[in-house]
């Protein structure tokens, strides 16, 4: 028979045990929301450097992110075991994140137009706002370190939800992005960190707490009301201009698109044109990449003549008749060039749908909605994935100076536009030509140099990839510089699969003439430019190669950087290389001096794990920048794939964060099985292995993915990147399951977490920089060396001593 006081104690027993699993469930959704948080305020910075001071910013956010956890980490290290609990330190930081994050965007919304200054006033801009940048991030690893830390059992379990939160606040991101310009999105994020708080609060017991930390967050979520309409919203300096007084300003998820009221003008209209026209409407896309919204208010081609007088018409002169595919629609003008010249149908692909939305629906009465003129379909994707997909033939194909100028949400110099000058890239445009269509392109000839002669070079490489023995007689270069376009010299080539008849040549030689174009290269002719006749015409590739002064080497799909030049053997190197070499060495000291004082204190301390500290280091270094080097061949295909930056983003990385977190609850059963060192050997066996049937078959896969509807593309995109995330989770919460629970050990968890934050924040910029030089295959083949290297480190050291520990 049971006694009262029985009751009593199974009762407190009771209460205890629901007391206990209500903490553990707070802390989790707590630890979730702070992760989520994390990841989106990675996203929205990209998105803000992006539209503020430029794309090439982008992978900074990045860099900056990884920084600030991996020294929050650190930073429980060194501060070691406080008197308070850990999700008293865990709210705390939570409302630091909060706090931090709105000072810090307002304080960047503020003064980032200082960036521009020259010299030391504009490096100390750079210095002081990315560092106050640095602070939410700084805050969150505390965050997550000291859940981490005082929580070690749970790793795999808490490893697990770290990535599942990551995953939603990428797919959130997206959402929230869409629908919320970046600077006020940036606010909106930081209060949603702040919203952990009152949960971490809670499971210790502290309701008084938990309502104060509630008003804190809900403060900071009501900031961008109370800063709207203000100058700091406004964002009025894009990449060091000032701009002028703006028709519309919108944001979505991977671009800021601004209209503005400006002269007539276009790519390369001839100096012959006799007529003044009205103003149009600029449209800008991150301040920089232009086009035209035409007057067409009354769908009459009248007021189109001056087509006739432009470059873009060279192509109609010699195909009268006939189907044009329009790469890149922008506002509209290649599309009204078609039905001018009475071409249909006329297919455009536009990857940006808030430039069809601008261009046909709010100025769709001023613009005539040329997307939706009659024998006219728009398509809203990459370029790229339209055309792989794509069976039709047509008789033209346009590429007119198409670039986007933006950063996607994954950032790092993931480009919208990077895949539309590569090798493959023409070869797959040139599959969509009749037998007797033209495809042509157009770029800038002297600003920047490269830009004109580069697309040449890869345009005849892909020619000669594609079985024309004589690419001479195929092709065809002109340029104008027109004044109704500041005199900026435009280049526009044709090119065919057969060679131009002479009738084709007399058209185009009767144009230029009429109209003072210049000639650069004519088939059969060599008064036309030295370097370009060379270029099209010597077989040795290497030798007109090497006779540039930039690097000429073309792009391709592996190395897609059109707009990034390497450095080679007196030939120097881009702005924007430059800059991240730069920024590369200023993350390695900025590693170096972070690392410098906990690693003093810990071994002072005493602390480490049963193998030593050099080896769990080595190992969960390795780990991070293996991981960044792997994830970035990834995201880099698969906006080829989808085809919309967007869903590309959200289902990469989360599919891939999700699978992440599945594998690391994989290995808390692994740990818990005996031949643990046999166990994770075949672990790492199967993950190398896999990686190898990445890096050799992620071409064919992507390639057979992308003729699917977007749909299953993206369902397949998901469930191919699965198996590997499964097995990327496994190794690190096995790596900390032999750190010991002992007092001397104590600490090694935040020390291991912290330095394999700092190896990703290296990893970013390493990956990029490996991309750009040498190839996204060598950066993946460098990622798997990182883990080829952990799995020894393993295998001889780290499993040991689990092994003593266990005996």
């Amino acid at each position: 028979m049971t006694t009262t006081s029985e009751t009593v104690r199974e009762s407190d027993t009771t209460e205890r045990a629901m007391e206990s699993t209500g903490s553990r469930t707070s802390r989790r959704a707590a630890f979730a929301v702070v992760t989520a948080t994390l990841l989106l305020c990675e996203i929205a910075l990209t998105r803000l450097f992006s539209g503020t001071i430029g794309y090439y910013f982008a992978f900074m956010s990045i860099s900056v992110a990884m920084l600030g956890l991996g020294v929050g980490s650190l930073w429980v290290t060194l501060r070691g075991k406080l008197a308070i609990s850990p999700d008293v330190r865990a709210a705390r930081a939570s409302l630091g994140l909060a706090v931090s994050g709105v000072l810090a965007a307002v304080v960047y919304l503020r003064f980032y137009p200082a960036m521009g200054l020259p010299g030391l006033p504009g490096q100390l801009a750079y210095v002081s706002l990315f560092g106050a940048l640095f602070f939410p991030f700084l805050f969150g690893g505390i965050v997550v370190s000291t859940v981490f830390e005082a929580n070690r059992r749970e790793f795999g379990t808490l490893y697990a939800i770290d990535l599942a939160g990551a995953a939603v606040g990428c797919v959130f991101a997206v959402i929230l992005l869409d629908h919320v310009p970046a600077p006020a999105a940036i606010l909106l994020v930081a209060a949603i960190g702040g919203a952990a708080a009152p949960l971490f609060f809670l499971a210790d017991g502290h309701k008084r707490a938990a309502a104060i930390s509630c008003a804190v967050a809900l403060a900071c979520a009501l900031s961008p009301v109370a800063l709207r309409g203000t100058s700091l919203m406004a964002v009025r300096v894009i990449r060091n201009e000032k701009l002028p007084e703006l028709v519309a300003d919108e944001w979505n998820d991977f671009s800021r698109v601004i209209v503005k009221k400006g002269p007539f003008y276009t790519w390369g209209l001839s100096e012959t044109w006799p007529a003044t026209m009205e103003p149009q409407y600029d449209l800008l896309i991150e301040g920089v990449a232009g086009t035209q919204i035409q007057d067409f208010h009354d769908r009459d081609f009248k007021r189109l003549d001056f087509f006739r007088y432009d470059i873009g018409s060279l192509p109609h002169l010699i195909r009268p008749t006939g189907s044009v595919l329009c790469l890149g629609a922008g506002g509209g003008l290649d599309l009204l060039t078609a039905r001018y010249f009475d071409k249909q149908p006329v297919v455009g692909v536009e990857v940006n749908p808030l430039v069809g939305r601008l261009v046909n629906e709010d100025f769709g009465t001023y613009s005539g909605r040329p997307y939706h003129l009659p024998g006219v379909t728009v398509h809203f994707e990459n370029a790229r994935t339209f055309v792989k997909r794509d069976s039709a033939r047509y008789d033209i194909v346009t590429v007119t100076w198409v670039d986007s100028g933006a950063a996607t949400g994954a950032g790092a110099f993931a480009l919208t536009e990077n895949y539309l000058y590569t090798v493959e890239a023409f070869k797959d445009y040139m599959a969509r030509l009749n037998d007797d269509g033209v495809l042509t392109f157009m770029r800038s000839r002297f600003s920047p140099e490269f830009d004109a002669i580069k697309g040449i070079g890869i345009a005849v490489e892909a020619m000669r990839q594609s079985g024309i023995q004589d690419p001479g007689s195929s092709i065809l270069v002109s340029s104008v510089r027109s004044p109704h376009f500041g005199w900026r010299e435009l280049t526009q080539v044709m090119l065919k699969r057969k060679p131009f008849s002479a009738q084709e040549i007399a058209t185009v030689d009767e144009a230029r003439q009429r109209l003072k174009f210049t000639a650069l290269y004519t088939p059969g002719r060599d008064d036309g430019d030295g370097p370009i006749t060379d270029l099209i015409r010597n077989p040795n590739r290497q030798q007109v190669y090497a006779s540039f002064k930039f690097d000429m080497e073309p792009t391709t799909d592996d190395r897609p950087f059109y707009f990034f030049l390497r450095e080679l053997e007196g030939r120097p190197a881009t702005k924007d290389v430059l800059t991240l070499r730069k920024s590369m060495i200023t993350i390695f000291a900025l590693i170096g001096l972070f690392l410098a004082a906990p690693l003093v204190v810990v071994l002072r301390r005493g602390v480490r794990s049963r193998a030593g500290i050099l080896a769990p280091s080595l190992y969960f270094g390795l780990l991070g920048l293996g991981f960044m080097l792997v994830e970035m061949k990834l995201l880099q295909q698969s906006g080829l794939v989808v085809g919309n930056p967007t869903l590309s983003l959200a289902a990469v990385l989360s599919s891939l964060l999700l699978s992440t977190g599945v594998g690391a609850l994989l290995s808390e059963r692994i740990k818990a099985r005996p031949a643990l060192r046999r166990n994770v050997g075949l672990l790492f066996a199967a993950l190398l292995v896999t990686l190898a049937i990445a890096l050799v078959g992620a071409e064919a896969v992507a390639s057979w993915l992308t003729g699917f509807p977007i749909a299953l593309r993206t369902a397949g995109l998901v469930l191919a990147i699965a198996p590997l995330g499964l097995l990327l989770g496994c190794p690190l919460p096995l790596g900390m399951a032999t750190l010991g629970d002992d007092e001397q050990s104590r600490g090694m968890v935040a020390w291991s977490w912290g330095i394999n934050g700092l190896f990703g924040v290296a990893g970013s910029g390493v990956a990029i920089h490996l991309a750009i030089h040498y190839g996204l295959r060598m950066a993946f083949l460098a990622g798997m060396l990182c883990y080829v290297a952990a799995a020894a480190i393993f295998v001889l050291f780290l499993s040991r001593s689990r092994s003593a520990q266990a005996g």
